[in-house]
């Protein structure tokens, strides 16, 4: 069975109903890639805030949350200290994970949980010839027909030029981007992980 083995730092945060267009057009600006249209369907534990279970396009993915609040950062839109967050991930073919997937998914109603995903993307590097890089991501998300959105960074690999990397990205881009808000749709972010943000979905069975 091939498996594959990804660590990163990370960055994220959530807002709730439309993607505000002036962050479209910043990431348009930085010349970002539109990806595909797609839907990752994620497993839900309850109360479960530090790993994260997904199909994707073929694939079932492991994320787990290694080291929380790595490194501190300060946004100006926020008045606490904003902390990166090291993760572990691992991709295993869908197609033979099948069985287990059939029996997780007749353990309790519920046990998945669509989410309808538009993304703009690019990377940066450290520095010009870093061997990090970041990438930097806008989502459309949509989940049981309530829209959201979120912004985040992914340096990898996971090291000392991935913290270099994060750190410059949330200089370069998250700063202007949060002073494209209005000071009412900052204050409403949620500054969290993808398995945090998803237990507002949980329901125990």
């Amino acid at each position: 069975m091939d498996a594959q083995f990804y660590s990163s730092v990370e960055w994220r945060c959530f807002g709730s109903g439309e993607l505000p267009r002036a962050l479209v057009g910043l990431w348009t600006q930085m010349q970002a890639r539109r990806e595909p249209a797609r839907t990752d369907t994620y497993l839900l534990f309850p109360h479960a805030r530090t790993v994260g279970v997904k199909k994707r396009e073929g694939k079932l993915e492991v994320k787990a949350l290694i080291q929380p609040k790595e490194r501190a950062f300060r946004l100006s839109a926020f008045p606490d200290e904003q902390h990166l967050e090291s993760w572990e991930k691992w991709s295993l073919e869908q197609v033979h994970l099948e069985p287990l997937l059939d029996q997780w998914a007749s353990a309790r109603p519920r046990q998945w949980l669509g989410v309808e995903k538009r993304r703009w993307l690019f990377y940066l590097s450290a520095e010009e010839d870093g061997p990090a890089r970041v990438q930097c991501e806008l989502s459309e998300l949509e989940v049981e027909k309530q829209v959201h959105w979120s912004l985040s960074l992914e340096a990898f690999p996971l090291g000392p030029d991935a913290f270099q990397a994060a750190l410059r990205a949330a200089r370069l881009v998250v700063e202007p981007a949060l002073q494209r808000l209005p000071a009412s749709l900052t204050a409403a972010l949620h500054i969290m992980s993808y398995p945090h943000w998803l237990s507002h979905w949980q329901i125990e069975k």
